[in-house]
């Protein structure tokens, strides 16, 4: 085994893994300039997506997320979901996810509450 290999087989992590975090690091490029994130900040949030996404899609549904966050599907879950879900289709890409989770953290207190 090469040390590349190796290295990834020790962390827990697999080729398909791999070639997904290149891919959606690439794919994702501009959205994660435009926030201002570092690589490894964009890295660690493509980690929990990943884990959020459970049968490895690319996308996560109501279904993971509500799954995910141990939450009874209600009204306010549902619109939670919705305010990640920026197209509408039910599922959250990472991009929705990395754009939603931003602007959720750069809400000050007021903004939250009203």
């Amino acid at each position: 085994l090469g040390s590349s290999t190796m290295g990834a087989s020790l962390c827990g992590e697999d080729e398909r893994t791999q070639k997904q975090r290149s891919y959606n690091m690439a794919r994702y490029s501009k959205t994660i300039k435009a926030l201002g994130l570092t690589n490894d900040q964009a890295q660690r949030l493509f980690d929990f997506f990943h884990k959020v996404d459970e049968d490895g899609s690319g996308e996560v549904s109501i279904r993971e997320f509500l799954d995910y966050l141990d939450i009874d599907r209600t009204k306010f879950a549902k619109r939670a979901f919705s305010l990640f879900d920026e197209d509408g289709s039910g599922e959250i890409d990472f991009k929705e996810f990395v754009v939603g989770l931003w602007n959720y953290c750069t809400y000050d207190k007021p903004s939250l509450v009203s």
